[in-house]
């Protein structure tokens, strides 16, 4: 057995959850900058990997990278905004590890102990697609001051 067959059999899902936020109470004819936080829900702890906040089009780039890196055999790296990236790379059939972090000048130079400097999580592939969905319909749905819905979206996984 080779050592990523090896790896993939010791390998399930972690429960995971996607958190979206909108920073502006209403949506602009601007850009609505929004706030991204992956949260490993383990055993003893949850740990979260916050992303600075990002562009309608930073989230479009990530919701298109989530739902297409299963794909890729070897591993893939995507930009989610300029210093925090986001590493997936394929463990099985079924699970895909992502790894989420924070460039060690700009996790240095923010000095925020809620931006964490990486996080790996594994998630199963059903799970990249239910996170591209859901950070699609946050995206193209309209949001009207009277909406107190879109405060917060998030979505849990689990395989």
């Amino acid at each position: 057995m080779n050592k990523r067959a090896a790896l993939a059999s010791r390998q399930t899902a972690d429960v995971v959850e996607l958190n979206i936020t909108p920073l502006l109470d209403f949506q602009s004819d601007n850009e609505c900058p929004m706030q991204v936080a992956v949260t490993n829900l383990g055993k003893n702890e949850k740990e979260t990997f916050k992303v600075i906040p990002a562009t309608r089009d930073e989230l479009i780039s990530l919701s298109l990278f989530l739902g297409t890196c299963h794909s890729f055999p070897e591993p893939v790296k995507h930009e989610i905004v300029p210093g925090q990236s986001v590493m997936a790379t394929r463990i099985s059939d079924e699970v895909i590890n992502l790894k989420f972090s924070t460039d060690a000048d700009l996790h240095e130079l923010l000095f925020d102990p809620e931006i964490k400097s990486s996080l790996s999580v594994n998630v199963s592939i059903n799970s990249t697609f239910a996170f591209e969905d859901l950070i699609n319909q946050i995206l193209y749905r309209d949001v009207t001051i009277n909406d107190e819905v879109h405060m917060n979206q998030q979505l849990a996984s689990v395989a």
